[in-house]
């Protein structure tokens, strides 16, 4: 973890892939404590490998958009997913609710889903009130499609899917929404 002071900004950039890659995941937090915390994670390996941990990083922040490329392990057909390292969107949401209830055993990666499958709803313990937003879609992923039975098991957990035109203001309140 580094972190940058740009006029008065804080920037913190965590390690987050063994790839060399030309993203970053970092933090922002205005100079004012009155303004909100946006973490932007766009592409990560996974995030059991976060060095400080997801549950910390979460802790201190008010926003965050995270890596939701793929939604499960079946959607490139013969291709070794392996190979493309990212969380799974259908693994990432059941380790933020484990997050949220402060359970360390945050449960083991599968990259499989079955549509109905049963899970908690909006979060209620340490994650409640915080914005959590899957971002950087793969083209392949259903959860563009806002009728996907996929999209509607994320939104119904109490995480957004970020679509074009989607701004986050962090001096005020709220999300500011489409077209801003």
């Amino acid at each position: 973890m580094v972190v940058y002071v740009v006029g008065g900004t804080h920037y913190t950039l965590y390690t987050h892939t063994t790839r060399c890659a030309h993203t970053h995941t970092a933090a922002t937090s205005p100079p004012n404590t009155q303004h909100r915390v946006l973490l932007y994670c766009p592409d990560t390996d996974g995030f059991p490998s976060w060095t400080p941990s997801l549950s910390h990083t979460l802790a201190s922040i008010d926003i965050a958009l995270v890596d939701g490329t793929f939604f499960d392990a079946h959607e490139l057909p013969g291709r070794d997913l392996k190979t493309i390292p990212h969380p799974f969107a259908c693994d990432t949401i059941p380790m933020l609710h484990a997050i949220d209830k402060n359970n360390p055993d945050l449960p083991k990666p599968t990259g499989t889903w079955t549509p109905g499958k049963p899970g908690p709803g909006p979060f209620t313990g340490t994650l409640q009130g915080k914005e959590i937003v899957l971002v950087h879609l793969n083209h392949s992923n259903p959860l563009w499609r806002g009728e996907s039975v996929q999209r509607r098991w994320v939104e119904e957990r109490g995480v957004g899917v970020a679509e074009q035109g989607d701004a986050w203001v962090l001096c005020g309140e709220g999300r500011s929404g489409k077209g801003v």
